[in-house]
């Protein structure tokens, strides 16, 4: 069951779709962001499956993989995965060059080869 943040971040994607995606970017960018808030944002807008947005999902998503914080990047590639969208291939192994932690670079590859699969 997701939370309730999760229901109303979807509610918000599927109605105001750009608005709420530049609201996450903004956050995405801000380093005083709470990291849990923005976790959770990840995972939940990977799973959602409004046609409408989903380059812009998948673009937030993207950036996610580039953050400092190492809970934020391996949300982001949840996110991916959620989205079973093989183009995240690409940035995926772009990642695994250069991530610090042997434990996140192998969730890429596990991911990479989940998406290989789609």
């Amino acid at each position: 069951m997701d939370s309730i943040f999760s229901q109303r971040l979807n509610l918000m994607i599927n109605y105001f779709g750009l608005l709420t995606l530049k609201a996450l970017n903004d956050l995405l960018s801000n380093k005083q962001a709470n990291i849990e808030l923005l976790s959770g944002a990840m995972r939940t807008v990977g799973g959602n499956a409004d046609i409408e947005t989903k380059n812009l999902r998948f673009r937030f998503l993207i950036e996610g993989l580039n953050h400092t914080s190492a809970i934020i990047r391996d949300s982001a590639s949840l996110g991916l995965c959620d989205m079973e969208d093989p183009q995240a291939i690409l940035y995926l192994e772009e990642a695994i060059s250069r991530e610090k932690y042997d434990s996140l670079r192998s969730d890429y590859r596990q991911i990479i080869e989940d998406l290989g699969a789609c």
